[in-house]
């Protein structure tokens, strides 16, 4: 497994909790849509025009984590190979590096 550190474009955090209703188990956690990008500049490739989100499930306290939202955060990204060879992303341990946008002033 390998890892490496970038920025990304964090576009939501949303903590949630859920029981369910037939075993009663408790479900929690904090759902973030992300851009692999730091950088909003206009992207087309083929097919597609501007930037598919990827999406990381993380503890149900690491909300607290997302001080402010949109805004570029560091986060760690992990490779994993399961056995059928799928090679999956997963992101954690974000960091906040700087809002997306420059603030208004009133």
């Amino acid at each position: 497994m390998s890892s490496l550190k970038q920025n990304v474009i964090v576009l939501s955090a949303n903590q949630y909790q859920m029981v369910d209703r037939t075993t009663g188990e408790v479900s929690e956690g904090t759902s973030v849509r992300y851009a692999l990008t730091d950088s909003l500049v206009p992207a087309e490739d083929g097919n597609l025009k501007g930037y598919k989100l990827s999406k990381a499930s993380l503890k149900f306290n690491d909300f607290t984590s997302f001080t402010e939202v949109p805004a570029i955060y560091e986060a760690d990204l992990k490779f994993n190979v399961s056995a059928d060879g799928t090679t999956k992303l997963q992101a954690s341990n974000f960091v906040f590096k700087k809002p997306l946008f420059a603030p208004v002033s009133k």
